[in-house]
């Protein structure tokens, strides 16, 4: 990754910390604990769990039938139980693995130091480091059979309403930069 898409990655996520108000003033606040089951969550699902209060509640003053009550419950299924992650931490370590493949994802020493893991049997490397905002961000190196390491940042902070904010950002073999930000709630 070049120095100025390196640059302008640390620009995006000291911009989003700043934007979802996690940047502590004064001292750096408590690290938080990640761990736990997380599934994706998205402005659909949302509305399909508000749907779903509302035909429960109709239902009761007999205003709907039992069978759009099913619907709505298949909706709010449809758009749950998908993508996630098991998240794992303790005082030294991090590891995250995706649901439902369980796929290891990556591992993370919390002190600084280098991590060496596999991902589908490509070697990774990774540094995580601490924010003062309680995020973490981890930049990742992946070494492809008879290819050039290609750099990966990913960090990870809960927002003001408790939701995993998961931000990736690489440079693809082209050229081209990449990345996403996603929310993950914790699993019912």
């Amino acid at each position: 990754m070049t120095q100025a898409l390196w640059s302008r990655w640390i620009l995006r996520v000291a911009c989003a910390a700043i934007v979802m108000g996690s940047v502590a003033h004064g001292q750096g606040q408590e690290r938080p604990n990640f761990s736990g089951t997380w599934e994706l969550f998205t402005p659909e699902l949302q509305a399909a769990e508000k749907r779903l209060a509302r035909t429960k509640s109709l239902q009761t003053n007999g205003l709907v039938t039992q069978q759009e009550v099913d619907l709505a419950v298949a909706g709010v299924q449809k758009l749950s139980g998908g993508e996630g992650y098991v998240i794992v931490q303790d005082a030294t370590t991090m590891s995250v693995t995706k649901t439902p493949s369980k796929q290891v994802l990556a591992i993370y020493k919390l002190d600084g130091s280098d991590s060496r893991y596999a991902v589908n049997d490509v070697p990774t490397g990774a540094k995580a480091t601490w924010l003062a905002s309680g995020q973490l961000v981890a930049t990742e190196t992946t070494t492809r059979q008879g290819g050039t390491p290609t750099q990966a940042t990913r960090s990870w902070s809960l927002n003001s309403e408790g939701l995993l904010v998961m931000q990736w950002f690489a440079v693809s073999p082209g050229g081209g930069e990449v990345g996403m930000t996603a929310l993950y709630r914790r699993a019912k």
